[in-house]
């Protein structure tokens, strides 16, 4: 389960990458459906998780580790989708 959260936590770096990458070159609307869909599984990875820190798979410092990443994840994200929203309403 510990493996797992962070091959996750791995994947959503790796999204946000991708969306940071494409975003230099282009914005629609499909760009805000993939920024919800990571910032959806931020929190969802949040929940687990918390979870595996109440059924003791990791401890107190290794969620902090991961909510620290998870937090700069979400701040990614917020930035990317306010970029996006600001192109959006510029080209409507």
């Amino acid at each position: 389960m510990k493996n797992e959260i962070r091959r996750q936590l791995k994947n959503i770096y790796k999204s946000i990458a991708e969306l940071n990458a494409y975003n230099k070159y282009r914005t629609n609307r499909s760009d805000l459906k993939k920024i919800a869909s990571v910032t959806a599984r931020v929190y969802l990875l949040s929940d687990i998780a918390d979870a595996a820190r109440d059924d003791g798979i990791i401890n107190g410092d290794e969620l902090n580790e991961i909510t620290d990443k998870l937090s700069e994840a979400l701040r990614q994200l917020t930035i990317l989708e306010n970029e996006n929203l600001a192109e959006f309403n510029k080209l409507a």
